[in-house]
């Protein structure tokens, strides 16, 4: 609605007043308000800015209908107008604002929830090595969700080891130095003699203590080889 304010007080006086937008065109200059609406068609802009029309009160066309208030279901949705002019526009019981309900989905996707986490599952490791364990939570929609869909993982994992101490397999030392040859010479008509070396499965030795205990060594823990090269023997 627009106020008028006394006469003899100045104003931005413009030729055009914009119905659709509500707003002031083409400005004329600074007139007194009388002078300036000596024409209807004319308009000036009130003390806190706004257009206002120096034509009869007359209603707006009503604005689009708002955004809905909700983003998914069932809201309300406003739209409004104003009353341009000079006076009080007559009254139709419709008012300034207008509200309709307004519908967008049927279901909201975002009301699905996690439940609680489970308990951990046991621990991969079965002593005290570092090891990995696992736990689970389900995802349970809402009433009137579109789907169930949450967002994050439903398995959860994390370090673990258990306090008993981890079997240790037995490996072998390094080989020993070969050991003398059998004979420092060959009989004619006999075997080459032979030479020997030894290892030890204490690098290090399997565990006795663990259940299950360490695995042995696997393989010999002795070598032989001939002995090539040596003299035969005086007759």
């Amino acid at each position: 609605m627009g106020l008028q304010q006394s006469g003899g007080q100045g104003v931005k006086c413009f030729t055009r007043f914009n119905s659709a937008s509500g707003g002031c065109e083409n400005l004329l200059g600074d007139v007194e308000l009388d002078d300036c609406c000596m024409n209807i068609n004319y308009a000036y802009t009130g003390p806190d800015g706004a257009c206002l029309s120096c034509g009869l009160p007359t209603w707006c066309k009503w604005s689009p209908w708002g955004r809905c208030s909700v983003p998914c279901k069932e809201g309300v949705a406003f739209r409004k107008r104003r009353c341009d002019g000079q006076g009080i526009c007559p009254s139709d019981k419709l008012g300034t604002l207008q509200m309709q309900p307004c519908k967008v989905t049927d279901c909201c996707p975002e009301e699905s929830v996690w439940a609680e986490w489970g308990a951990w599952e046991a621990c991969s490791s079965t002593c005290d090595r570092q090891g990995t364990r696992l736990r689970h939570r389900s995802c349970s929609a809402k009433e009137g969700a579109c789907s169930t869909k949450c967002e994050g993982s439903s398995v959860e994992r994390g370090p673990c080891s258990v306090k008993v101490p981890c079997p240790v397999d037995g490996q072998w030392s390094t080989w020993d130095a070969w050991q003398p040859c059998s004979s420092l010479c060959v009989q004619e008509g006999a075997s080459l003699s032979t030479r020997t070396r030894l290892r030890s499965c204490t690098a290090p030795s399997p565990s006795t203590h663990t259940t299950p205990p360490g695995r042995l060594c696997p393989g010999p823990g002795t070598e032989t080889e001939d002995c090539h090269g040596l003299p035969y023997c005086p007759a």
